[in-house]
């Protein structure tokens, strides 16, 4: 693309976030201390703001000028103008209304646009351990790391809200620029992006969690500092990550596909990523929270693996978008990862699904079939890959379906005579369907059962509200008899992002749910303790304490003789004992 006196003006995604531009770009608050830019307000309201793509600062100033506006920023070939009058003005007095009208000389106009992060809560813990990262086992990380395949050699670049440099995923990082500005520089305040990080790259060091491709080298893009980026910030991170070679491009944030008015944005967005396949580079995108068929990008765009998310019970997570736009279902929901401040965390969404994706194309990357070229016979090995370890497991919740699971033992591209007869046959994996109910103008979605796992009551985290274009999930959720397995109700309870009235009606609803009993397996972690005379005194399933009343001992005779655990109750099930 000839990016000479190409301009795109573009409303401000947060109103509150000024233009603090690093010293080495040019910047018109450069005699401004870092202190000072940090803390105050933005130079224009988030009506006069534009963004121009130019060869040459000359030509970005001199554009400005013609729209009489003030260059603020200029870097990797994306300037920032404050303009001097509203946005529509601007547009109106330049007399170029329409793309349709435009000839060589005149200057394309696109509308408003807004990245968002793709994350959906989340529940600080300040210990981890690779053994509450449930995704692992699922898509079976592991084979390649048994085969010495480990990301060693990658470059997979982040693009986000920077990476806690406190954080043990930090050793991984090859790279990083921040093009937010700030006074912290790469620091990551707000957890997102270090929490991405982690999924794909959290190193085996003997604390915390592991990420998928445990030995890749992160190249870390940092383009904002809450939980909305700048259309600007994101063109200059693409930039920076082709000028680094890099060989993914995670991308956890997203924009409704509804929102976009002129197709010159979709334009320059499907360029980019015609120029990483064109170099080599698979890129990876989130495919959104809204639980909507509706599409986003740059999940939608040309070149790119759009990413849903599926929750424990092999389902698709409430909160992920859907459809055959949907390239493939991986884990997110309660995705445990590195965070801020040197700490770890939970969180759900397709944010989260997308770095485990692009964790796993990293593993895929140093196989033997697939050559460090930068060019694009190396993104087409790399999409071999990618179809292989892509199941035709259809995911859903409700009427939403996302066909594609991800599955590494088959990456040699060999697979069992089951696996390949499980390609011929699609299998559904609803055990769980959700549950959707209407409340006034809104829509609460939810899985019909829920089950124990980790802790003593059963817990119901995936959620969602939706209606009046909004979507969220409640500040809490309140199961009633949650340590008993049978029918039961729950409340929720609400923040003020909903109108008074209907926040009022939502919370007392008491909304039908069903406790079942956990299956105990082999691969839990099931601990028997015993006293003096040696009869059971304390008998765990990971880590929760069970009652007498939940278990008893059994003699199992054949081929071996051993003593065995039945559960009933909260868990069910049989292990074998190991005195």
């Amino acid at each position: 693309m000839n990016k000479k006196y190409l301009l795109v003006l573009l409303i401000s995604l947060v109103s509150t976030m000024h233009i603090a531009t690093p010293s080495t770009i040019y910047a018109a608050n450069a005699s401004k201390t870092h202190d000072e830019l940090e803390a105050s307000p933005s130079t224009s309201s988030s009506d006069y703001e534009a963004v121009i793509l130019a060869d040459t600062l000359e030509d970005a100033e001199r554009t400005a000028e013609n729209y009489g506006g003030t260059l603020t920023s200029y870097e990797y070939g994306v300037g920032v103008i404050a303009l001097s009058k509203p946005y529509t003005e601007a547009v109106s007095e330049s007399g170029d209304m329409s793309i349709s009208s435009i000839e060589d000389s005149a200057v394309p106009i696109l509308p408003q646009v807004q990245f968002t992060l793709t994350t959906l809560s989340s529940s600080e813990i300040t210990d981890g351990d690779y053994k509450k990262q449930w995704h692992h086992p699922v898509i079976h990380d592991n084979t390649m790391w048994n085969d010495g395949l480990t990301g060693d050699g990658t470059k997979v670049c982040i693009i986000d809200t920077g990476i806690s440099t406190t954080s043990e995923v930090y050793s991984q990082v090859a790279g990083e620029k921040d093009f937010t500005g700030s006074y912290y520089g790469i620091e990551d305040s707000i957890g997102h992006g270090t929490h991405v990080a982690g999924l794909v790259a959290a190193p085996v060091d003997g604390q915390g969690t592991v990420g998928t491709a445990p030995e890749a080298e992160l190249y870390i893009a940092k383009v904002s500092n809450g939980t909305n980026l700048e259309f600007a910030r994101v063109i200059r991170a693409w930039e920076w990550a082709l000028e680094n070679n890099v060989d993914v491009v995670n991308m956890s944030f997203s924009l409704n596909g509804s929102a976009i008015n002129n197709p010159a944005v979709v334009s320059i967005m499907n360029d980019y990523m015609t120029k990483f396949k064109d170099n080599g580079i698979v890129a990876v995108a989130a495919a959104g929270n809204e639980g909507s068929s509706g599409v986003t990008f740059p999940a939608y765009c040309e070149n790119v693996i759009s990413v849903g998310a599926t929750d424990s019970d092999n389902n698709l997570a409430t909160f992920s978008n859907y459809g055959d736009w949907v390239d493939i279902a991986v884990p997110g929901n309660g995705i445990y990862s590195t965070y801020k401040d040197g700490t770890y965390s939970y969180l759900d969404g397709t944010s989260m699904a997308s770095p485990i994706m692009a964790g796993a194309l990293a593993l895929l990357h140093g196989t033997e079939s697939v050559h460090d070229t930068n060019d694009a016979s190396e993104y087409e090995e790399m999409m071999e890959r990618f179809n292989t370890v892509k199941t035709s497991d259809t995911y859903t919740c409700n009427t939403h379906t996302v066909t594609g699971g991800l599955d590494l033992t088959r990456y040699n591209g060999t697979g069992t005579e089951e696996e390949k007869e499980k390609e011929e046959t699609p299998v559904v994996l609803n055990e769980y369907p959700c549950v959707t109910v209407n409340v006034g103008d809104y829509t609460v979605t939810y899985p019909e059962k829920i089950t124990f796992t980790d802790s003593k009551k059963a817990k119901l985290t995936n959620v969602i509200i939706s209606g009046n274009g909004l979507t969220v999930t409640p500040k809490k959720v309140v199961v009633k008899k949650a340590a008993k397995v049978g029918q039961t109700t729950f409340k929720v309870k609400l923040d003020k992002s909903i109108d008074k009235e209907t926040r009022k009606a939502l919370q007392k609803v008491k909304f039908p749910v069903e406790i079942v009993a956990y299956e105990v397996s082999d691969t839990d972690n099931v601990t028997v303790k015993y006293n003096s005379k040696g009869t059971i005194k304390k008998v765990t399933v990971n880590g929760i304490k069970l009652k007498k009343n939940e278990y008893k001992t059994v003699s199992v005779t054949g081929t071996e003789n051993y003593e065995a655990l039945v559960f009933d109750g909260r868990f069910n099930g049989r292990v074998k004992i190991n005195k």
